[in-house]
């Protein structure tokens, strides 16, 4: 913490910080400091609630990605929810790359090499079109029942 004197006052980060005497003969005041204090008690025991609760979550699992098209939407929402919105491209194309394998993972390799900024959006678009096209994905479970 940033401490200063403004006067005889402390001052902290810019809020002055009353001495205990002030505090017991401004009644206001007092009210007022044991309300900020409830406040910033609560919103940290809320924060802390949050934070255990994520703490005792099964860790999930992305399910590896081989190249089968019958299961590409539950890997990409499993990828997507697990690693699209909490990384930078770098970190997203080399987790891509970690949970795919078989030709999938080829593809993924291939567009390894170039920048994350642009390689990851191709690789995904590239997955999409192989595996993600609803026509593939239809004909597949097509095959599968009638084998």
């Amino acid at each position: 913490m940033m401490y200063t004197l403004k006067g005889s006052v402390p001052v902290v980060r810019g809020v002055t910080v009353y001495h205990r005497n002030s505090m017991r003969s401004d009644p206001k005041l007092k009210m007022f400091c044991t309300y900020q204090d409830q406040q910033l008690e609560q919103h940290e025991n809320t924060t802390l609630v949050k934070v255990l609760v994520e703490m005792q979550k099964p860790k999930l699992e992305i399910k590896k990605f081989g190249g089968d098209c019958m299961t590409f939407n539950k890997f990409m929402r499993q990828f997507k929810s697990r690693v699209e919105g909490l990384c930078s491209d770098d970190e997203r194309i080399a987790y891509l790359e970690q949970n795919t394998v078989g030709e999938a993972h080829k593809i993924v390799v291939g567009f390894s090499y170039l920048d994350a900024k642009v390689g990851y959006p191709a690789a995904m678009a590239e997955l999409k079109q192989r595996y993600g096209d609803p026509e593939v994905i239809a004909n597949s479970y097509i095959k599968k029942v009638m084998s």
